[in-house]
């Protein structure tokens, strides 16, 4: 099980949504480094929520759970055109006792 970092600056998409949705569709990735990466996340591998911005901290962890896939199979409708270069996994928010696992491990 690998583990990675997803960077999100709060105003477009917070932790307190992600807890409310508990599974996302994570989209928005141009950066080639960062899409690299992307494509290497399997199903099973865990992930840092961090907050960008004025909070820069990990907010939480969220569990891989599809390996990527090209940004417009993923079917939402956000303005972005067909790029097979652009490329989305599915991430689920884990449960309140990881969340306080991963705090008492950072001593946050």
């Amino acid at each position: 099980m690998a583990r990675w970092l997803l960077k999100t600056e709060p105003s477009n998409y917070s932790w307190e949504q992600m807890e409310n949705d508990c599974t996302i569709r994570w989209t928005g990735i141009g950066n080639n480094w960062a899409l690299k990466f992307l494509r290497q996340c399997q199903p099973g591998d865990e992930a840092f929520f961090y907050h960008t911005g004025s909070d820069r901290c990990v907010r939480g962890i969220v569990t891989v759970e599809s390996e990527s896939y090209p940004h417009w199979q993923a079917g939402c409708d956000c303005g972005v055109e067909k790029d097979d270069r652009l490329a989305v996994v599915d991430v689920a928010h884990r449960s309140e006792e990881h969340t306080s696992e991963l705090q008492s491990h950072l001593n946050l």
